[in-house]
């Protein structure tokens, strides 16, 4: 993944409620567990990515793969038939917001929750992203990448 790309991941909403009886907002590393995602996604939720990227082909049978090598992109690993993981990136460099709006759209469609800065878990909502997208280390390399690489150097910046 590039420094200018912004990476999120989806996992589904119903075992992490199953689980803690609530949405966490941040779920720390000893709080995961193997996602077995026995709720799986609809079984038109390749027609939702469709209807904002177009299909990438994959290097592996077991990911399915939409959106560019080098740009937004959306990772579906599928395992015996089942989605088991499920994630994206958005391209800061070249920003589209169509691709940010489609993906909260199959995050709703799916009951998916959106894992943002690798622990924050959120409903998928626009504003969320946004906000997530805003603060990223990879929007502060896209405002000034000089400034963001002298702040990883002096330590001001901790590499995600």
């Amino acid at each position: 993944m590039a420094v200018w790309q912004f990476q999120l991941g989806m996992i589904p909403r119903l075992p992490v409620v199953a689980r803690f009886g609530c949405i966490p907002k941040v779920l720390t590393p000893s709080e995961t567990w193997d996602w077995t995602w026995e709720h799986q996604p609809p079984g038109d939720y390749r027609q939702i990515i469709e209807s904002f990227t177009e299909t990438y082909p994959s290097w592996s049978p077991g990911i399915l793969m939409w959106g560019l090598e080098n740009g937004n992109r959306i990772h579906v690993v599928i395992e015996d038939g089942r989605v088991i993981e499920a994630s994206a990136r958005l391209t800061l460099r070249e920003f589209s917001m169509e691709f940010a709006v489609g993906i909260v759209a199959l995050a709703k469609h799916c009951d998916w929750l959106l894992v943002l800065n690798g622990d924050t878990l959120s409903l998928p909502d626009q504003d969320a992203l946004m906000t997530a997208v805003k603060e990223s280390n990879a929007m502060k390399f896209v405002m000034n990448p000089i400034s963001f690489l002298e702040g990883i150097a002096s330590g001001k910046y901790l590499i995600e």
